[in-house]
């Protein structure tokens, strides 16, 4: 399956041709986009990595950059999360469908906030605010559902430690008694 075509930076589109592809061994780069309106073809009968990977190199982000897709309503794929990092990207991504690519700004590392994702920004010279919105709104929701997990983390550390200092009382029935 072929994933294909930025019309802005970062926006892909449906393909079947394999001429500037993914293969499973390794991607292949040709050169790397610096403007709008340029075109690359992706295979995404490959593993997550390499496709985040291969994408980076084709539009000359750093290695260390965080990156996702979404597509063209702005639904995130999450891409960066999957674990392992074998997975392929067939089993998160549709052929002939439209994706951008989306930089993770995190919180700085050391900090408590290192692993969250602050922001998701579009890698397009001009996003559309319906899609900076729908991502805005995302990037919300999951640091609402980590506040919650935390707490949840939180409150299960205390209740366990509380339950090992507790005395209980236990009857055990006699045994041999008819």
């Amino acid at each position: 399956m072929e994933v294909r075509g930025i019309t802005e930076l970062g926006k892909f589109e449906g393909s079947g041709d394999h001429r500037d592809s993914i293969t499973r061994e390794r991607p292949h780069a040709s050169s790397h986009l610096s403007s709008d309106n340029q075109q690359f073809l992706i295979n995404i009968n490959c593993c997550v990595f390499l496709l985040l990977d291969y994408i980076r190199s084709k539009l000359g982000l750093a290695k260390t950059d965080t990156i996702d897709l979404c597509d063209e309503a702005g639904t995130l794929k999450l891409l960066f999360l999957v674990k392992p990092l074998g997975e392929y990207a067939t089993k998160f991504l549709r052929a002939r469908n439209a994706y951008y690519v989306c930089r993770v700004k995190r919180g700085a590392p050391g900090t408590e906030l290192q692993n969250a994702c602050l922001a998701f920004e579009p890698v397009l010279k001009t996003p559309t605010l319906k899609l900076s919105d729908a991502l805005r709104r995302q990037c919300d929701i999951l640091g609402k559902s980590r506040m919650k997990t935390r707490q949840m983390q939180e409150t299960s550390q205390k209740d366990t430690s509380a339950g090992s200092s507790k005395k209980v009382s236990v009857r055990l029935p006699k045994s041999g008694l008819p």
